[in-house]
């Protein structure tokens, strides 16, 4: 549950951050849990500004969040870390889809090892 936890909260944080930057009404968050055989698949989408660099060599997108305190190494830009490194101890893994202005997660993980 806490691995859970650690999933959902980096996940919505980042959709409600990417929400922030728009226009009122213009945003919005869906969140999807299901089961597909052996597997739950978490899946987040949601609206942002069309802006996500993604990095050569790297799957995941840099932070855009700033330290409120220059010069000292902050935990911001570790979220989507976090969450690939527990969904592949959870034997699962990660995919990130960018269609449009539409932003998508989705996280596996193997049942059995998250629970029944």
């Amino acid at each position: 549950m806490f691995d859970m936890g650690i999933i959902l909260n980096n996940l919505l944080d980042n959709a409600i951050e990417a929400c922030e930057k728009l226009e009122p009404g213009k945003g919005f968050i869906r969140l999807t849990l299901k089961r597909k055989k052996q597997f739950l698949l978490l899946n987040v989408e949601n609206s942002f500004d069309d802006a996500v660099p993604i990095s050569k060599g790297s799957s995941l997108p840099p932070t855009t969040k700033q330290s409120i305190l220059p010069g000292i190494i902050m935990e911001h830009g570790i979220g989507l870390e976090n969450v690939r490194d527990i969904a592949e101890r959870y034997f699962g893994g990660v995919n990130i889809k960018v269609k449009g202005d539409v932003f998508h997660v989705t996280v596996m993980l193997q049942q059995g090892r998250w629970g029944k």
